[in-house]
């Protein structure tokens, strides 16, 4: 279930902005991208947000997208599709095909016998509740795919030290090894990359800096009182500025 949380797209623009490991991912992505048949290329995005990642993806590999793109993109946001709906990919021959719904619900809804060339899940795997079963879907789904989780250092321990603050009931406070645990299980073929990013967060009495304790906690700003603030920003003091906040990719093709 979403949380209020979701539906505040300026959190994730926030966190966007400053987090490092954004950057990351493009230039690993691309190391990674190809089409020799020169087809149109099919991308399922699933936790696509607002459209942000997949259109900066794109981008740096658009000079491949001979025949254009299509994108099936899902988010259980629905503010979060209606601003994905807004951006056209015209640039890229795009069609679009948007879905508000969770990663869970959509292959429930449309599981069927088709692989996209690419499969992304980036950060959308917290709350399912059968991770086996989604990380097999999400596998099975993709000739070729990417799936992005937090490591054990940075928002996880912040949601760990403040579990009782998490907004969203469905979080199962998952990080990297449980996906590496569940593609070994599937004897799935995948290469894991460990990073350390870093997140420069704002001063204490910046707008903003209760906007990223809001994407952290997965709550809003009016869940926050001034006293758990406080308590979170001496938290913070100790894990330093820039945090620390590791994030592992494990890239997979069928």
């Amino acid at each position: 279930m979403a949380d209020q949380m979701y539906e505040k797209v300026n959190f994730f623009r926030s966190y966007f902005s400053i987090a490092t490991e954004k950057k990351i991912v493009l230039a690993e992505f691309v190391k990674r991208f190809s089409n020799p048949s020169e087809s149109r290329v099919s991308v399922l995005d699933l936790g696509c947000h607002d459209g942000m990642l997949i259109n900066k993806l794109l981008n740096e590999v658009c000079s491949s997208l001979k025949k254009g793109v299509s994108i099936t993109a899902v988010d259980p946001s629905f503010s979060a599709i209606q601003e994905f709906s807004k951006r056209s990919f015209k640039e890229y021959g795009a069609k679009l095909s948007l879905h508000n719904l969770s990663a869970e619900d959509y292959f429930e809804k449309h599981k069927s016998t088709k692989q996209f060339d690419w499969v992304i899940a980036s950060h959308c795997l917290y709350w399912s509740k059968d991770l086996q079963k989604t990380v097999k879907d999400i596998v099975e789904s993709g000739k070729k795919g990417l799936i992005v989780l937090r490591g054990s250092y940075g928002i996880y321990q912040i949601q760990k030290q403040f579990k009782h603050l998490i907004g969203n009931p469905d979080e199962q406070l998952y990080e990297a090894d449980n996906i590496e645990d569940c593609l070994i299980a599937l004897s799935a073929k995948h290469n894991r990359q460990d990073f350390q990013t870093s997140i420069e967060m704002p001063s204490y009495n910046q707008k903003e800096f209760i906007w990223l304790l809001s994407f952290f906690l997965q709550t809003t700003e009016e869940k926050l009182d001034p006293e758990s603030i406080s308590k979170i920003a001496k938290y913070l003091v100790k894990l330093g500025n820039p945090l620390r906040h590791d994030v592992s990719f494990f890239w997979f093709e069928s």
